[in-house]
């Protein structure tokens, strides 16, 4: 994607959403939604404006985080010791989405990977059917441990569960997650490019358009960071798809067999002619 599409798709994309009586906002603009989000991202929850954070307090969070919580974070970005130390964006790890010929079969490879290793600690993260947080990790107050939650619940999961309801259940909890780290500035201040990045997706895999606006706008922002300036893109337009699914339909349909909720006839058409779309067997969604 051009950075000139990209702003173009900024523009129609919030505008839209703003227009239409059925987008549950009173707000007639982008300017109003903007600075909504800013809110959210340059102030803590209690409306005070984010403080720099120093390297001290960064190696303090460290030392007290959980091993567990660790682990995810050290498997999923390859370079997180070397990040710790040096900043910057990261890199791309292919096993995150796998793309070409090969994508399928090394998709199933991470699925099994990620079972034999995180199934243990995501049952205790979700304590399965309790609805309850993981004992010991302090998602609240710990911003590595926050993220290693969001990593487990809305990612690993996709990988552990892949094409069944059971990938997409705790969602609910990442974008608890996913809400704190926001109000608390985690994202700013204790992560790179790449980390940071991957704070989005709960909101992105919500059925909510309210979620939907934070991500692109928080995907805008992220772009036009001047640490790492539209580095982001492909993610922006993946946000894209998501948004205008939830604008049509008000959750994705996608999901709708899994969940046993019927499918109205629009949804039918939509699913007959563009399949499943998303990451391999639609499950990303």
């Amino acid at each position: 994607m051009s950075q000139p599409t990209y702003r173009l798709l900024c523009s129609l994309a919030l505008g839209v959403a703003c227009i239409l009586p059925f987008a549950r906002f009173a707000a007639a603009d982008e300017n109003v939604f903007a600075g909504q989000l800013s809110e959210t991202l340059d102030e803590g929850a209690n409306g005070t404006a984010c403080a720099d954070v120093t390297f001290k307090a960064r190696q303090r969070h460290l030392a007290s985080t959980d091993p567990a919580a660790m682990t995810v974070l050290r498997f999923w970005f390859e370079e997180w010791d070397e990040d710790m130390i040096e900043g910057g964006k990261g890199r791309y790890n292919e096993k995150w989405f796998p793309h070409g010929a090969k994508g399928i079969e090394g998709s199933k490879e991470v699925d099994r990977i990620i079972r034999e290793r995180f199934m243990t600690i995501f049952e205790a993260a979700t304590n399965e059917g309790s609805g309850h947080l993981v004992q010991g990790w302090d998602i609240r107050s710990n911003p590595y441990e926050n993220l290693a939650f969001i990593l487990l619940i809305d990612q690993f999961a996709r990988n552990m569960f892949r094409g069944t309801e059971r990938s997409y259940r705790h969602d609910h909890l990442a974008l608890q997650a996913a809400r704190i780290n926001l109000q608390k500035c985690f994202y700013s201040f204790y992560f790179t490019g790449y980390q940071k990045l991957f704070v989005v997706y709960p909101f992105m895999h919500d059925e909510e358009l309210n979620s939907q606006i934070i991500s692109l706008l928080y995907l805008r922002r992220l772009n036009e960071d001047d640490d790492h300036q539209f580095e982001f893109l492909n993610a922006f337009e993946k946000g894209m798809e998501h948004f205008q699914i939830i604008l049509m339909f008000g959750r994705f349909p996608h999901r709708n067999v899994r969940r046993g909720r019927p499918s109205t006839a629009q949804e039918e058409t939509y699913l007959e002619r563009y399949g499943e779309p998303g990451f391999i067997d639609g499950s990303k969604w």
